[in-house]
């Protein structure tokens, strides 16, 4: 054996979801070495939202020795170029003091051995997962993923890249303003 992936190095995902938060935490093989569900709660706050990923890191990382080297966060939020909250659709009750928040410089503080904090949108964390599992979809042709749960997300692959575009919400169905004169409302302010 010449060379292997260093085992003290791990790796934390974190899924928000509408209903409660899920962390998974995996060695660089992507075997998972534990898991910890926040069970149904209703995600009240950022300030909510951190206490509980804070309750769940501590689970998942009790007992383990090596450090966290990266921390991916997927959730229905979105956000800024600099990862700061703009919209949160599913989460309509969070105070207004949490729009334009980071989403990411939290965990830098949590976990401030990472090299790597990223947040991703949950309907372009699938896509890419559907690509991952579907590697003949990496091609030169533009590809369109579509991911449904509470709401609708989805990604756009360029040449078996991710397309965020230019205000990184392609792939973003639930926001796109489909007639300006409608008199229902979205969470996010748009009609």
């Amino acid at each position: 054996e010449l060379y292997s992936l260093n085992e003290d190095f791990r790796m934390l995902s974190i899924l928000i979801h509408h209903h409660g938060i899920i962390i998974n935490l995996l060695n660089l093989q992507y075997e998972l070495l534990d898991r910890w569900d926040s069970g149904w709660i209703r995600i009240e706050s950022m300030d909510l939202m951190w206490e509980k990923i804070r309750e769940g890191a501590d689970h998942v990382l009790e007992g383990t020795s090596g450090r966290v080297d990266s921390v991916c966060i997927s959730g229905p939020i979105g956000t800024t170029a600099d990862d700061r909250v703009y919209v949160a659709t599913p989460f309509p009750y969070w105070p207004k003091s949490d729009l334009g928040r980071s989403i990411t410089e939290p965990l830098k503080e949590m976990f401030p051995e990472a090299r790597l904090v990223k947040f991703i949108g949950d309907g372009h964390a699938a896509g890419y997962a559907l690509i991952k599992q579907k590697p003949e979809l990496r091609s030169d042709r533009r590809i369109l993923t579509i991911y449904t749960s509470f709401g609708i997300g989805g990604a756009v692959f360029t040449k078996g890249e991710l397309d965020i575009g230019m205000h990184k919400v392609c792939g973003t169905f639930g926001h796109i303003i489909v007639d300006p004169n409608d008199e229902e409302q979205c969470p996010c302010g748009g009609h």
